[in-house]
């Protein structure tokens, strides 16, 4: 029907709109290394803001469908809501797949800014360093050391045996922590790919129920309208009986009064 076809333009058009912008989306590259026209956090916000948006209602129309369908007994357009559905599912796996691969990128981002030494000015990765950016210091010309002045240096900046033991044992504490938070980001995924699969599931199983509820209610109204056919024949059959006996009654009374 028209209904389907608008429900299969709504789902292509979000498919296409994913697949616009999936490698601007997906390219996580540092500032410094990005093209111009490099992909913005605020950007992804939209992108996601949209495609849930289109999601939502994709998912909200072919429930619709189904349960306005749930009565009727066409296979053809059973089929045509098995296919909308089948599709919805692969389109929003694409969506799925984008949004996991951002978060992963996120908490990977934020390890290695806490394994990296704090600077005193922080710089924005969405645009390339200018020179206005250089601090006084990076300004200056470079100064000359000499072989003294380095080794005293060196001499200056050596870490002892405990502290290197102590960074050791910070970063190797911060990678355990990065990996539990992966390992759990890509779990939170995971569930939200099956609560997913088990939204549309559930819409399935109301179907079903629907279409059990409509065919009891039919089996009732036909149950009804058997007992009510039925009580009909036995009054008739009652009152023929009734009239047979008054007129059986009335022929033995006359056969005994010509007897006599």
């Amino acid at each position: 029907s028209c209904r389907c076809k608008e429900l299969a333009h709504l789902i292509t058009k979000l498919r296409d709109f994913l697949l616009e912008h999936r490698t601007a989306y997906l390219d996580f590259s540092p500032g410094l290394l990005a093209h111009s026209d490099r992909m913005s956090d605020r950007d992804r916000d939209r992108i996601d803001k949209e495609a849930d948006e289109i999601t939502k209602a994709c998912t909200q129309i072919l429930g619709r469908y189904k349960l306005e369908t749930a009565g009727q007994s066409d296979p053809n357009r059973k089929a045509v809501l098995e296919v909308l559905e089948t599709y919805l599912k692969n389109v929003s796996k694409i969506f799925t797949e984008m949004k996991l691969a951002r978060v992963k990128w996120t908490v990977d981002l934020e390890a290695i800014t806490k394994l990296e030494p704090v600077s005193d000015k922080t710089f924005d990765s969405d645009r390339p360093l200018s020179k206005r950016d250089l601090s006084p210091v990076e300004k200056r010309p470079r100064t000359v050391f000499t072989d003294r002045s380095l080794s005293s240096l060196d001499d200056d900046n050596k870490l002892t045996e405990a502290e290197m033991q102590m960074f050791e044992a910070e970063n190797e504490m911060l990678f355990n922590q990065v990996k539990e938070i992966q390992s759990k980001v890509v779990k939170l995924a995971e569930l939200q790919e099956m609560f997913t699969e088990k939204v549309l599931e559930q819409s399935e199983d109301i179907e079903r129920i629907e279409r059990t509820v409509v065919g009891t209610t039919e089996n009732v109204i036909e149950a009804n309208t058997q007992l009510r056919q039925a009580i009909q024949n036995y009054a008739g059959l009652r009152a023929f009986v009734l009239f047979f006996l008054l007129v059986m009654s009335g022929t033995l009374a006359f056969l005994n009064w010509y007897n006599d």
